[in-house]
């Protein structure tokens, strides 16, 4: 599950592979040999999806493998008009309580 409102910087260990037009964020944790074919074949975690070119959205996984990465959270922004409309409804609500003078 991808965490909201996070966006870091994409390490530079990691691989990304495209699907649909998305770039998702692989780990690589080991290599193994396949004897009858003979070619190694990375295991890997995915980590995030990208949202350009260097920043990504990282899921529960990221920070097992990088711990002191600084995450950047975006805080959401409100439009003018919801922020007046929750001061409007609790204003309403304080005169009709009339606890406006407290």
């Amino acid at each position: 599950m991808l965490l909201k409102n996070v966006k870091v910087l994409r390490p530079k260990t990691t691989k990304i592979q495209k699907r649909n037009g998305i770039g998702y964020v692989y780990q690589v944790i080991g290599k193994s040999y396949k004897k009858d074919k003979k070619y190694t074949v990375e295991n890997r975690k995915l980590i995030g999806k990208m949202i350009d070119e260097e920043w990504m959205i990282p899921n529960e996984y990221f920070e097992q493998y990088y711990p002191d990465v600084c995450v950047e959270q975006e805080i959401p922004e409100f439009s003018d008009t919801l922020r007046i409309g929750c001061f409007l409804v609790v204003q309403k609500i304080f005169r009709d309580l009339q606890i406006e003078d407290v």
